[in-house]
């Protein structure tokens, strides 16, 4: 297996990215617990250089997704009104040039179809890349994470958080 770390170009250390180029459409939910800093998933990773990214910076209620191409562009932004010290539940849909990001309180049992994307979320659009896996970056907490190709392929037989069939599954891979 190739090393799944690359090395940061600037300040930022190094992305642990999962996933590759075979990635291309994808569901992925995880928990999160924000940092007053910079936090934020990136996807559609292509080098330590070329990724979106979906992310909230500082203290402010906002989300957003940015494309680096040797500079930031932000082109969406929407509503995320979290609290230090609480954990979340997101979801971030990539299909062709279309983006969706949703957030609810993690516990929340609401179909994350079933949220607005105007009052917890944040939709966008770009076509500068098609395929790339996926990498956590900056400040926070991330946890659970699980991605599929449909809805259907996150729906897991058991709640794995923290259980044996989580660990099982890690073992059963080396």
């Amino acid at each position: 297996m190739p090393d799944r770390f690359v090395a940061g170009a600037r300040d930022h250390g190094a992305f642990y990215v999962i996933g590759d180029e075979s990635w291309v459409d994808y569901i992925a939910e995880w928990d999160w617990m924000p940092n007053d800093g910079y936090h934020g998933m990136n996807f559609r990773f292509q080098n330590d250089d070329e990724y979106y990214l979906i992310d909230k910076r500082g203290g402010e209620g906002i989300a957003r997704f940015y494309r680096r191409q040797a500079a930031w562009t932000q082109f969406a932004q929407g509503p995320w009104l979290w609290a230090a010290n609480e954990w979340y539940r997101v979801r971030l849909e990539v299909s062709g040039d279309s983006f969706v990001f949703r957030w609810k309180e993690l516990g929340d049992d609401t179909p994350f179809n079933q949220i607005d994307v105007g009052e917890a979320g944040v939709e966008g659009q770009d076509a500068n890349y098609a395929d790339g896996g996926m990498s956590n970056g900056g400040l926070g907490l991330i946890d659970n994470i699980v991605v599929g190709e449909t809805e259907d392929d996150l729906a897991l037989g058991v709640e794995p958080t923290g259980k044996i069939p989580t660990v099982w599954a890690g073992l059963k891979k080396l």
